[in-house]
């Protein structure tokens, strides 16, 4: 028996996923559980039964069982993208078993439906913080005016933020759906909130939420249902075909990417954490993002009074910058004249 060999069990599969980050866990964790279900409805069996039988079946009836499993969810109303990511999960398990699948061309999936996304309006969010509570309204102006996702937000620590001119949101690796750490911004107005509430935590004390309460899924679900009943009590709780509210806190995210986009999308993309053409050539200094993001702020503001300011700074700056222009060329023709004067003279 060669001692290099190890059993490769549903718990090292776990085991190995303790590495990844803790929304791909959940996911994980859900796939295994609806796949479990299945197995006891249709066959009575636990997974681990199904997938030791696998091993001494015919290649075909092994995708049958994958395909009923997709036609199961289907008829349960699951939608494509859900069945497809799901599918990917336990896919993943079965090759660490050493069970092939090849679902492109033996798998038949659900066909997505691409429906036009809700553009959410600066309209709307003022009918939600019309009756948010001021921490919710703080969280909000936070993603509206960083790009960040709401599980990214929940995570954020006093530590990873450094309030200078704007505060500078520093998101690590970890933090991130694609692992790969970030620098953000947060506007004027949503600093002017926030700062009050950094005064008082510690640097490892989470910036949103409680500090006992580390699950990231149930912080997360917990955002979701509070903005859904805020939706509901304003009629903005419309729904798409498949069942999901046309605002969520993604729409917040959007909102940003879509806003900043009209200046720069790389610029969007980079500060979203999206992929994007060439970003990792585009290696800008933390000082040439922010002079950047100044340049966006006033989109990115809720209330009229902060769009009102940074029009009156725009307009300064402009008018100063023409002031200093007349300044200088007053300049240059008098010390023309002053040549000619002198010349005339001699």
């Amino acid at each position: 028996m060669t001692f290099l060999k190890t059993d490769r069990t549903k718990q090292t599969f776990e085991d190995r996923l303790a590495k990844k980050a803790p929304g791909t866990r959940e996911l994980y964790k859900i796939a295994f559980k609806n796949f479990e279900k299945f197995c006891n409805e249709q066959y009575s069996r636990s997974i681990d039964e199904v997938i030791t039988e696998f091993t001494v079946v015919d290649e075909q009836a092994v995708y049958d069982t994958a395909q009923d499993w997709i036609d199961w969810n289907i008829s349960q109303n699951k939608g494509a993208s859900t069945i497809r990511m799901w599918f990917s999960c336990i896919n993943n398990y079965l090759r660490y078993k050493g069970i092939k699948i090849e679902a492109k061309e033996n798998i038949d999936f659900p066909k997505k439906k691409e429906e036009e996304m809700y553009p959410l309006q600066l309209e709307d969010i003022h009918k939600i913080f019309s009756i948010a509570s001021f921490d919710k309204k703080c969280l909000y102006l936070c993603q509206i005016s960083s790009g960040m996702r709401i599980a990214e937000l929940l995570q954020l620590k006093k530590k990873d933020l450094e309030v200078k001119e704007r505060i500078i949101v520093k998101i690590p690796a970890d933090y991130t759906k694609s692992k790969r750490g970030r620098t953000t911004f947060l506007s004027k107005e949503a600093q002017k909130m926030l700062v009050p509430r950094l005064k008082k935590l510690t640097d490892d004390d989470f910036v949103f939420g409680k500090n006992k309460d580390t699950r990231l899924k149930s912080k997360s679900g917990n955002e979701m249902i509070t903005l859904a009943n805020y939706l509901r009590r304003i009629g903005l709780d419309e729904k798409y075909d498949n069942g999901h509210n046309k605002i969520t806190t993604h729409s917040y995210r959007a909102y940003f990417i879509t806003k900043v986009s009209r200046h720069d999308p790389n610029f969007a993309k980079k500060l979203a954490g999206q992929k994007g053409y060439l970003l990792q050539y585009d290696r800008m200094s933390e000082e040439e993002k922010l002079e950047k993001y100044l340049e966006v702020e006033s989109d990115l503001f809720v209330f009229d009074e902060s769009k009102k300011n940074a029009e009156i700074r725009k307009i300064a700056t402009k008018n100063n910058s023409k002031i200093s222009e007349l300044e200088e060329k007053l300049e240059k023709i008098t010390h023309k004249m002053d040549l000619l004067t002198k010349t005339t003279e001699l």
